[in-house]
């Protein structure tokens, strides 16, 4: 959306933000006074399934929104694709990332000119002992100076098939967005992963985005949260299928 502004998926992802708005904690009182989740992961099982591509857009749609908003480019088992969107790199981050963190943390967030209200933090990856950075006390102060100076902050992290790196940064947030999308996504990868958060005392799961579905579908049944988008990643054909008579989506 931030290629071309007026694409019909702008809505999807404003439908989107607003849902979030509308969630609400167990604690209903204090609840009142929130606007939803401030800090938030994107996850995958797999890779192909638009994950980036749904962040960096549901963080340009939070921004054009008026909410100031961070995208952290969490992934430090592969490079940036900040350049995308005309932000240079500081080559030295690759090599110190904890002091890339652990300065101000302004060194480590750029604006983003063409959009306003939106800042990003370059991934320093690929790094060769990631898990060393979440666990550090640099990563953990860099995201609680992110929660008090942002109005929305978004955590792109890599898929859950090659790394747990999603569910240790999930503490620091407000819970995880699952992103999954039709004919990549396996069935029964799915139904495993959404059981195991279900059971999970210790992890919020926020919803799942379902992502290029190329069908309309009915979202007359409030369980159905549909949101439409293209992968950013290199995939295959988007997957489709023969008309849709219910709001349900088959993997």
């Amino acid at each position: 959306i931030l290629i071309q502004p007026e694409s019909d998926y702008h809505s999807s992802y404003e439908r989107l933000l607003s849902k979030l708005r509308l969630l609400r904690g167990e604690d209903e009182e204090a609840a009142m006074h929130l606007t939803g989740p401030k800090v938030m992961a994107l996850t995958s099982i797999q890779g192909h399934e638009g994950k980036s591509l749904s962040a960096y857009n549901i963080a340009i749609a939070s921004a054009r929104a008026g909410r100031r908003t961070l995208l952290i480019e969490a992934d430090f088992r592969a490079p940036s694709q900040a350049a995308r969107i005309g932000i240079d790199f500081d080559p030295q981050a690759a090599s110190e990332p904890l002091r890339y963190y652990g300065a101000q943390v302004g060194n480590s967030i750029q604006m983003v000119f063409e959009v306003e209200n939106l800042y990003i933090s370059p991934s320093p990856g690929p790094q060769p002992q990631p898990t060393a950075i979440i666990e550090s006390s640099e990563m953990q102060r860099f995201l609680r100076d992110a929660r008090a100076r942002f109005d929305m902050v978004i955590l792109d992290t890599p898929p859950l098939s090659c790394c747990e790196d999603a569910l240790l940064l999930e503490p620091y947030t407000d819970g995880l967005i699952l992103v999954a999308r039709p004919g990549i996504t396996e069935k029964a990868e799915l139904d495993s992963t959404l059981e195991t958060m279900e059971f999970s005392e210790d992890m919020r799961l926020l919803g799942v985005l379902i992502n290029a579905a190329s069908t309309p579908v009915e979202t007359k049944t409030p369980a159905a949260e549909v949101t439409q988008a293209e992968p950013l990643e290199t995939s295959p054909e988007p997957w489709s299928a023969q008309t849709v008579t219910s709001s349900r989506i088959d993997f």
